[in-house]
């Protein structure tokens, strides 16, 4: 079910679906966040919906963030074939 918070003036959507990850987005108005809402849950419950991908941040972006040891920490995990 899609849960809508103001926050700041802005509108925060929370959908929550057994099976799915949870999935949260900002809008600027409130009829936005509920087409949203309403949309990613016909989309989970219809089996349309397919959760963005995960991608690890590049060296830049770690870098920028100031996550470089745990960026080179799970390379080399990943290297040593194991999961993180």
């Amino acid at each position: 079910m899609a849960s809508i918070i103001e926050r700041q003036g802005r509108f925060l959507v929370r959908v929550r679906l057994g099976g799915f990850k949870p999935v949260a987005k900002t809008f600027t108005t409130k009829k936005d966040a509920q087409a949203f809402g309403r949309r990613v849950e016909a989309d989970m419950e219809s089996g349309r919906w397919a959760a963005e991908a995960v991608r690890a941040p590049s060296l830049r972006e770690a870098i920028r963030r100031g996550t470089l040891n745990s960026f080179i920490g799970d390379f080399y995990a990943n290297r040593q074939g194991n999961v993180v």
